[in-house]
């Protein structure tokens, strides 16, 4: 699996696993979610007894409020990191895959969460997490 970010041999890191979508509209811009924090890839943690599918298809809903068909899957790839809310180092494992968006659910998404569609170009260069990037890389590259 390939990683991003330094692994600090001293430290002993908590798994947090994910999954994230990859969105294209039909002139090729990807689908970012604009936080407080930064630019991300829809998705996330992945919630006891959950499928990679089932999460995903929630973490869609939560965040950008569409109905959606996970696609093909693209890769999974880590990032270490400390917290950003708390001190405490992380391995993120994100699984990443290829999504389709269907109908407006009009359902309330996350309060801080903005739905804002990026060129490729600029999707890459804006991406909060290294790994998301290289996600996009490989899903464009594919």
């Amino acid at each position: 699996m390939k990683s991003f970010g330094e692994k600090i041999k001293e430290i002993n890191y908590k798994k947090r696993d994910g999954v994230y979508a990859l969105i294209s509209d039909e002139n090729g811009n990807i689908a970012t979610v604009k936080t407080p924090r930064g630019y991300f890839l829809p998705g996330g943690g992945i919630e006891a007894a959950e499928t990679h599918k089932q999460a995903l298809v929630r973490e869609v809903k939560e965040e950008i409020g569409y109905s959606s068909e996970i696609g093909r899957y693209i890769g999974t790839y880590s990032m270490f990191v400390l917290g950003a809310s708390k001190p405490i180092y992380y391995e993120l494992i994100g699984n990443f895959y290829e999504c389709h968006i269907h109908d407006y659910l009009g359902c309330e998404v996350e309060g801080d969460h903005k739905l804002i569609w990026l060129q490729a170009k600029d999707a890459i260069k804006c991406m909060q997490l290294e790994y998301q990037a290289y996600a996009i890389k490989t899903y464009l590259s594919s």
